[in-house]
């Protein structure tokens, strides 16, 4: 558990400098995301890309919040809440998530991450104006 909590803040610290590499370093090199109403992002550039665009759409402060973990010296489960917020610490994202964790050479790394916001969705847009 310490090691993924170890993991966790080096994921926020990496997220508040901007910095979608060491994010994505934190993954193995065959990683799956799988953030909601979105498809699969594999691997490691692609996983770059995904928090890159994040940051570069205002993503900077997260907290991750372990409710669960469990396992053994190969694979491990992580169960938690995340929540964003903004430079003055309003709230604008928060939900839950899965993490598969999996011990590459004796390091703990996200192997398979799902995750999904407790927000609810967008309205959607307007229809079309009615042509006469």
């Amino acid at each position: 558990k310490e090691s993924v909590a170890t993991t966790n803040a080096a994921f926020a610290k990496a997220l508040a400098a901007g910095d979608s590499s060491g994010i994505a370093a934190l993954y193995t090199s065959d990683a799956i995301l799988m953030p909601a109403n979105m498809p699969n992002f594999t691997g490691t550039a692609a996983i770059t890309s995904f928090f890159g665009e994040g940051i570069r759409g205002g993503l900077k402060n997260i907290k991750l919040e372990s409710t669960e973990v469990f396992g053994n010296n190969e694979m491990l489960e992580e169960v938690g809440v995340y929540t964003f917020t903004d430079d003055k610490g309003v709230v604008f994202d928060k939900g839950k998530f899965i993490v598969l964790w999996k011990n590459v050479d004796g390091k703990w790394k996200l192997f398979r991450d799902i995750f999904n916001s407790d927000m609810p969705p967008p309205p959607p847009p307007p229809a079309p104006a009615k042509k006469k």
